[in-house]
């Protein structure tokens, strides 16, 4: 197994819920193991802990950065045509030389921990500003 490096923990508020999400990742990118957990308060019996969750259900959460830094956030696959609940999708930056990184997006699924790559006009060598936008379901 290649060298590995650890990300996170993000900060994400899902469905009401205070979630953390941190992951394993390989040098190359090419591996990826994330491990997700909810603040449980107790309800007044003892002290807050954090649960592991191995489901999301039918939520999706989006990273801009793996490193831990950047901004988090969680949406219902229900209300996307086209995007899968139980997944996350996150921006990476895979190392292609010692001077440069290439950015890609891609999702992992929660349930059977496979990693996708995503193939986007957005996957970018050396580019900086690949960023996650939040979509509203509002109208003006």
């Amino acid at each position: 197994m290649s060298k590995m490096c650890f990300g996170g923990p993000y900060l994400v508020e899902s469905c009401g819920e205070i979630l953390t999400v941190s992951y394993n990742q390989s040098y190359e990118g090419t591996y990826y193991q994330f491990y997700i957990h909810r603040l449980e308060f107790g309800n007044g019996k003892g002290n807050p802990c954090w649960v592991k969750l191995s489901t999301i259900g039918d939520r999706m959460l989006f990273f801009e950065n793996p490193l831990g830094y950047g901004h988090a956030f969680s949406l219902s696959a229900s209300d996307f045509a086209g995007l899968k609940g139980n997944c996350i999708y996150f921006i990476n930056m895979i190392p292609t030389s010692s001077l440069g990184h290439t950015r890609v997006i891609n999702v992992y699924d929660v349930e059977n921990g496979e990693t996708k790559f995503i193939d986007t006009p957005f996957n970018r060598k050396n580019h900086i500003s690949i960023s996650w936008f939040m979509p509203t379901l509002n109208h003006i």
